[in-house]
């Protein structure tokens, strides 16, 4: 029932984008095989998790643990079985409940860079989703947006048009990632 409100309040947020000028495109869905999957996104502002959350089915996202402290959103985010991990004390200790959700079913969503990216800045990828994807034998899929051009995080949204355009599968390699999402 969670996945369902969460689903429907992604939906009517990108219904409201559209009033407010933002139109939105998801491309590329059918790329999406059933089944647990990896998903690694270039991660430019919360627009895309809001796109992320309103197709894919109980997915399981890795955040930064102060996310998990927001009001309201965190009771979802628990619900949900988000996995946080702790920058100050970190280890790879996430896999074990990433290996989980696997057995569940359910996609995992994964930004590399660790942190929201301008769009042109170039950091290096964390280690932690190629890892996982070597140790379960799952190839990664690569996912790219350009939601910093309407909405770079917390204030106010331009109009224009953002995309989240889904790829086939990849094996786990940080260079042929980054041919993809940049």
């Amino acid at each position: 029932m969670v996945y369902k409100s969460v689903k429907i309040w992604a939906k009517s947020f990108l219904f409201i984008g559209r009033v407010f000028g933002i139109s939105s495109e998801i491309i590329d869905l059918h790329k999406l095989k059933p089944g647990p999957k990896i998903i690694c996104c270039n991660h430019q502002s919360y627009y895309e998790i809001i796109m992320l959350l309103s197709v894919l089915e109980r997915p399981v996202f890795i955040m930064k643990k102060s996310i998990m402290k927001v009001p309201l959103f965190s009771i979802y985010m628990k619900k949900m079985n988000m996995i946080a991990i702790d920058r100050a004390t970190y280890n790879f200790g996430w896999m074990d409940k990433a290996k989980d959700a696997f057995k569940e079913g359910k996609t995992l969503v994964i930004f590399p860079e660790g942190t929201r990216v301008p769009i042109g800045k170039e950091v290096p990828y964390k280690k932690g989703a190629f890892k996982l994807a070597k140790e379960v034998g799952m190839n990664i899929v690569p996912a790219k947006t350009n939601s910093a051009e309407c909405w770079e995080g917390p204030g106010f949204i331009k109009k224009g048009y953002v995309y989240l355009r889904f790829f086939d599968e990849i094996s786990p390699d940080p260079e042929l990632l980054r041919k993809y999402i940049g």
